[in-house]
């Protein structure tokens, strides 16, 4: 005869009245239902698969975007000056060939890929946001009389490369330097100023 020693178990039950958990718990299966919310895309990647669709299909600009024609116009508070009178006014005289070449290369450019409207925004956020950068972070260092060299380190710090890193996948393959040239580009049509001068608002 065998004596039975301890309670009787079975392995098909399970009791956990005095367990303690942190996560879910259950004598049975549990069903865990999670939400993935969609990765948003930003405006640029949105213009970027439109402009590979324009290019696909090969369609022809039907028309203009206004924000990119505002600023290859000359400004409404223009003082007339070129691009190689500005920065000669600012102090920079020995930047004026360099600066001349880049912004044509960058004008070339910019109006080579302005066949495509989605194009045409790219560019116009592109010349948008180096306007404001340059107003915000640039414009009070010109005004108060910055070292060149301090300023020369603030434009390719706060707008230089974040212009660069907003470009994302970069499909129009925009460099350091055409970028620079932009900023020429709106110099040269009186968005931008190297001096100052008291007849031209400093927050338009």
């Amino acid at each position: 005869m065998f004596k039975k020693i301890g309670p009787e178990t079975s392995p098909t039950k399970s009791d956990q009245r005095n367990s303690i958990v942190s996560g879910d718990q259950a004598g049975r299966d549990i069903n865990i239902t999670t939400n993935i919310r969609p990765a948003t895309t930003s405006a640029i990647t949105a213009l970027y698969k439109r402009l590979d669709s324009e290019i696909s299909e090969n369609s022809q600009l039907q028309e203009k975007v206004d924000d990119l024609e505002y600023y290859l116009r000359e400004a409404e508070f223009s003082l007339g000056k070129t691009l190689r009178e500005k920065l000669i006014d600012g102090g920079r005289a020995s930047e004026v060939t360099l600066a001349t070449i880049q912004k044509e290369r960058a004008s070339k450019k910019l109006h080579r890929h302005s066949t495509k409207i989605s194009a045409q925004k790219i560019y116009a956020f592109i010349l948008s946001k180096l306007h404001n950068d340059f107003r915000a972070y640039i414009t009070p260092l010109i005004e108060n009389n910055y070292d060149k060299a301090v300023v020369e380190e603030r434009i390719s710090e706060k707008v230089i490369e974040p212009t660069l890193t907003f470009l994302e996948s970069n499909i129009l393959e925009l460099t350091h330097d055409d970028i620079k040239g932009l900023i020429y580009l709106l110099t040269g049509n009186c968005h931008l100023e190297w001096a100052v001068y008291a007849n031209v608002p400093s927050n338009i």
